[in-house]
């Protein structure tokens, strides 16, 4: 994230008189855990908490092939939403991966094989 400011109370000493410029870096998330472990092809709307740190609002998680994640909220420790997964999805573990947006540029955390589609 980048933002400008004119205020001369920012920055100590700041007697130029224009405005700064400040850029905030996207922190790496950390990815505890995915909860639940299995999912099963076809369903659709499964509740899901990811754990960890350094999450940011707006952050994204994915967890494809063959799945659609629907984030709910966003805390720095926990990410809550819902997984679809698709009939034709293929079946075993997937990484989660969870994106800050923002900063210049983003940041991602991973949690290799924390999610694995089962048959129904």
């Amino acid at each position: 994230m980048t933002f400008t400011s004119s205020a001369s109370n920012l920055v100590a000493g700041d007697t130029i008189g224009v405005s700064d410029v400040f850029v905030r870096a996207s922190p790496s998330p950390e990815v505890g855990t995915f909860s639940p472990p299995t999912a099963v092809r076809a369903a659709a709307q499964v509740p899901f908490t990811v754990s960890g740190r350094g999450f940011l609002p707006g952050a994204r998680v994915d967890a494809r092939p063959g799945t659609t994640v629907h984030v709910l909220s966003v805390s720095p420790t926990e990410i809550a939403g819902t997984l679809d997964v698709a009939a034709g999805a293929a079946l075993g573990p997937r990484t989660i991966s969870v994106t800050n947006l923002g900063g210049p540029g983003f940041a991602v955390g991973l949690c290799p094989d924390c999610l694995a589609v089962t048959q129904p």
